[in-house]
């Protein structure tokens, strides 16, 4: 019984309790001055309005793969009062729903009072967990945000990547070098 409700366990989920992944709310609650305008990581490129939150996850998704760099590019409508825009994004890389500051969060610009676009590289963690996962980017003015809870200006966006492994073919060189004798048919190759 989940909620007052009975459950009947499924060939996909057949015992035991289950989780669903809800992540922390977050959004600005004045966008008017300060938003973004384009998130640009792999196949996303989206150009938005603004808004307090939109949640792109089903709309906008890139493909990654472990181990490889990637460009993260934004581009925000500042304010124009100064040098106040705080850009971050955080990626859910082991999928359990929280954006951990210490080892999710990527720092985009500080201060800045520069549309863009700011961009970082990032590097897709050796050990991240596969499959589809969260990420969100967010536009404060005035000070650092946190990953969750509101704000008075600015917006929050969230994006989806999907996380694949890194294949077993590694590229080495485009020629060849023959190092031994030729083998002759019919030969023993003496």
């Amino acid at each position: 019984i989940l909620g007052g409700v009975s459950r009947t366990p499924s060939v996909t989920a057949p015992s035991g309790s289950r989780s669903v992944n809800t992540y922390g709310a977050s959004w600005g609650t004045d966008f008017q001055y300060e938003f973004i305008r384009n998130v640009t990581l792999g196949t996303i490129n989206n150009t938005s309005v603004g808004s307090q939150y939109t949640d792109y996850y089903n709309s906008q998704n890139a493909s990654v793969t472990r181990g490889s760099q990637y460009t993260l590019s934004i581009t925000i409508d500042p304010a124009q009062d100064g040098n106040q825009e705080f850009i971050y994004a955080w990626f859910d890389w082991n999928n359990d729903a929280t954006f951990d500051t210490s080892t999710e969060q990527v720092i985009i610009n500080q201060n800045t009072g520069v549309a863009g676009p700011h961009s970082v590289n990032i590097t897709i963690p050796s050990n991240a967990n596969l499959g589809k996962t969260r990420f969100r980017i967010t536009n404060k003015w005035g000070s650092y945000p946190a990953p969750t809870g509101s704000f008075t200006y600015g917006e929050v966006e969230d994006y989806a990547i999907t996380i694949e492994k890194q294949s077993g073919m590694t590229y080495v060189s485009n020629s060849v070098l023959q190092t031994t004798k030729p083998i002759a048919v019919n030969s023993s190759n003496q």
